[in-house]
């Protein structure tokens, strides 16, 4: 029986957030399916491809403010990915603007902001692999025009750009074009992405942006050994950057056992808390992406039990914050200021300069906080 004074902190705590998740792929139903997410679904029981996890009635439920959806084209759904792409973003304006009282497409931190404060849900779009830029920079340029505002740098399936982290050798680190959309992102003040990328490729990734990182949906390898999820020297590595990870719900990630609980969820933050602060930890369920849930947390209207088990772990009211939203929004914000103050190398290849990188070393470093013990 969990006290009534948890659970009455626990929930002015989850309202009082600003509560974000990084990515699920809800559009998949949506595109396939015809799904729409104006109305409430039946809970998926167990693996249920195209049963949503959520829809707009149970975000509201479950006080998510906002939500990271994203765009998927892997080679087993199409020869043409930038096409797709195309057509999937163009679905999600729609959808918006049919439902433009509930929902609002954000570029944004402010936007979002400015959203969830009108009552609609923040939605901002992820491209889940740049195979879909197909070679070409302008596509990069198109599709943020377009909204996307973070980049998975590989899918399933290594690519032009990266190695993915289901290979079991890198083939590639990072590729000359790869260097390019990174350095592309950044200029633009949108976020590279780390999830589902080998280790290799995520350290020359890493080191080759300018501005924080994300992981939107990933785990730890040192509580799950799986390609998927993060070693602690990546943990570090992301973190000294400022970047987040956004903790994933699906449980074969988060350990062998498929039927553990949301309390998992839970181990895999405290983790990252443990290695290299708090502040690095966020929300990155996977919702809606041909995945099961824990038990506890059957969907996006279940939520606020999650919030629960930070505050019975013993996270402050501060972490909770930040790890319901506010550690992603620093990061995202992190990435605008350095495209604002113009800190981003040629696309060329020009070296990076010098007094910029040790500028962004000494933030990063001001800003991290002490692991939790």
């Amino acid at each position: 029986m969990i006290p009534d004074s948890i659970l009455d902190r626990a929930r002015a705590l989850h309202e009082s957030s600003l509560v974000t998740d990084l990515h699920a792929d809800t559009f998949l139903a949506v595109r396939y399916k015809g799904s729409d997410i104006a109305r409430r679904h039946a809970r998926p029981i167990g693996w249920a491809p195209f049963m949503l996890h959520c829809d707009l009635p149970r975000w509201r439920e479950g006080g998510v403010r906002a939500q990271g959806l994203g765009i998927v084209a892997t080679k087993l759904m199409t020869r043409s990915p930038r096409e797709h792409a195309r057509a999937t973003i163009a679905l999600m304006h729609e959808t918006f603007r049919k439902n433009a009282g509930e929902v609002e497409l954000v570029r944004d931190p402010d936007e979002l902001e400015a959203a969830a404060g009108r009552g609609k849900l923040a939605a901002f779009l992820g491209l889940e692999g740049a195979h879909m830029y197909e070679g070409d920079l302008e596509t990069v340029r198109e599709l943020h025009e377009k909204g996307v505002r973070y980049v998975t740098l590989a899918h399933f399936f290594s690519n032009d750009v990266v190695s993915s982290s289901s290979e079991k050798h890198a083939s590639v680190k990072l590729t000359g074009f790869g260097r390019d959309v990174v350095r592309e992102l950044n200029r633009l003040g949108a976020l590279v992405d780390l999830a589902h990328v080998h280790e290799e490729s995520f350290h020359a990734a890493l080191d080759a942006s300018e501005s924080p990182a994300i992981v939107s949906h990933g785990g730890c390898r040192a509580l799950r050994d799986h390609h998927r999820n993060l070693s602690d020297s990546q943990l570090h590595a992301l973190a000294a950057r400022g970047g987040v990870v956004g903790v994933i719900f699906f449980p074969w990630y988060l350990s062998r056992n498929p039927l553990v609980s949301l309390e998992r969820i839970v181990d895999h933050m405290e983790h990252i808390a443990r290695t290299v602060g708090a502040r690095h930890v966020a929300l990155g369920s996977d919702w809606d992406g041909f995945v099961w849930m824990p038990r506890g947390l059957p969907d996006a209207a279940a939520l606020p039990r999650l919030t629960v088990e930070l505050v019975r772990r013993g996270f402050s009211d501060d972490e909770i914050h930040g790890i319901l939203g506010g550690n992603f929004l620093r990061a995202w914000r992190s990435a605008i200021a350095v495209s604002d103050a113009g800190k981003v190398s040629s696309r060329q290849g020009a070296s990076r300069n010098t007094s910029s990188e040790e500028s962004h070393r000494r933030g990063a470093e001001s800003a991290e906080a002490s692991p939790r013990t």
